[in-house]
């Protein structure tokens, strides 16, 4: 099960001040270990599941992402930012790979998020803070990054 939230920002030097359009997508990831039976009972919506703003450089902004819990068991969800490099064939992002060559798109740093984890009973919803800011540096263009979820910890070897 993969549901994916983006983040896209765009910048345009159309005014004294950078505008930049900030894209973000939530994507949910279950655990890869998990069992079949884990699977079927494990379920999240998040909500926005996509934030496409427009930002001056050195601007902040604050948001709330709503985790429901719509599986049957209490569970721990796994908060992660990632940079989004493109999009595949059918519309997927694709992303970046630690150590991968900068492309000037990226945003994941722009992004901070209140908490690493939070368990979420079965059935209820719970809310997690989050600010984008934007660098006063800010270039034109579109910027993009993902808040990955996961129902484990994400491997920080990598």
């Amino acid at each position: 099960m993969t549901s994916v939230i983006h983040t896209h920002m765009h910048l345009d030097k159309a005014t004294r001040l950078t505008p930049v359009l900030l894209f973000l997508v939530t994507v949910v990831l279950f655990g890869l270990g998990a069992s079949f039976a884990h699977a079927q009972e494990a379920g999240v919506k998040i909500q926005p599941s996509i934030i496409e703003e427009r930002f001056d450089a050195g601007e902040t902004r604050s948001f709330t992402l709503r985790v429901t819990n719509l599986g049957s068991k209490d569970d721990t969800f796994y908060f992660s930012k990632r940079d989004i490099t493109g999009i595949d064939s059918v519309g997927r992002p694709m992303f970046a790979e630690g150590g991968q060559e900068k492309t000037g798109f990226e945003a994941s740093e722009w992004v901070s998020i209140s908490e690493s984890s939070i368990l979420v009973p079965a059935g209820e919803v719970r809310s997690v803070p989050l600010s984008i800011r934007v660098p006063s540096s800010a270039e034109n263009g579109s910027r993009f990054a993902a808040i990955l979820v996961a129902t484990n910890p994400p491997n920080l070897e990598g």
